[in-house]
């Protein structure tokens, strides 16, 4: 199983309206089926944007210096970004 089911997903909801199905998915590539060459912060990343956060910096600098959303931020800052040791 993919992970999915023939409805749709939320992304191509919002690019091409309610109703979309898998079948007509605005997208060239499914979300789902996506590989990630190699995950947007390493575990050593993990640990300085832990650190940053530790002295108050500011997320929007931090994902700047990263180059990644603010989100995946948020996401390290309350220990659910996928692969990081809490």
């Amino acid at each position: 199983m993919n992970g999915y089911t023939e409805n749709g997903c939320k992304e191509a909801e919002q690019v091409a309206g309610k109703g979309v199905t898998c079948e007509n998915c605005p997208f060239e590539k499914c979300r789902y089926e996506f590989e990630a060459k190699r995950p947007l912060l390493e575990d050593e990343d993990i640990r300085k944007v832990q650190s940053m956060l530790e002295k108050n910096i500011n997320t929007t600098l931090i994902a700047s210096q990263f180059g990644v959303s603010q989100r995946t931020i948020q996401r390290v800052k309350s220990g659910k970004y996928a692969g990081i040791k809490v």
